[in-house]
């Protein structure tokens, strides 16, 4: 079976400046306590990594590790809190929006950014081939 989905190719210009928007809006992320996790450890890799001298690259694959900004019952009755004020009807959408929600804040609805979690050893196999580290504040 194929498959009528065009693959995704940007100039390495426009996946720059992709990354550089991502991670000024880590750094929000990070600062505004509306945000209940805080991004503690994000890496680029894929194309933008491994094929430094191509100009026309795949989509910016981003790899992201979250940790709650507080601790246990605080924690939870803020997840709590949040879900409440979610406004989408979709039963999944409002289980997850606490992070769901700094997901699609960082992605800024570009269909370039693939975001990817991140988080154990496990994880590092997917890395193998090259990853860059992103700063985090």
């Amino acid at each position: 079976m194929t498959s009528d989905r065009k693959e995704v190719r940007i100039k390495r210009s426009t996946a720059d400046r992709l990354l550089n928007g991502f991670i000024e809006r880590i750094s929000k992320v990070n600062s505004d306590d509306s945000y209940l996790y805080r991004v503690d450890r994000a890496v680029v890799f894929g194309s933008y990594v491994n094929d430094p001298e191509k100009d026309m690259i795949g989509d910016l694959d981003i790899g992201l590790k979250l940790v709650p900004k507080h601790e246990g019952k605080e924690h939870e009755e803020l997840c709590d809190l949040k879900r409440r004020e979610c406004r989408s009807s979709d039963l999944f959408t409002s289980v997850v929006w606490p992070t769901e929600e700094i997901l699609r804040m960082l992605r800024n609805r570009s269909a370039y950014i693939s975001l990817h979690m991140i988080g154990t050893a496990d994880d590092e196999a997917i890395f193998s081939s090259g990853i860059m580290e992103i700063p985090i504040d």
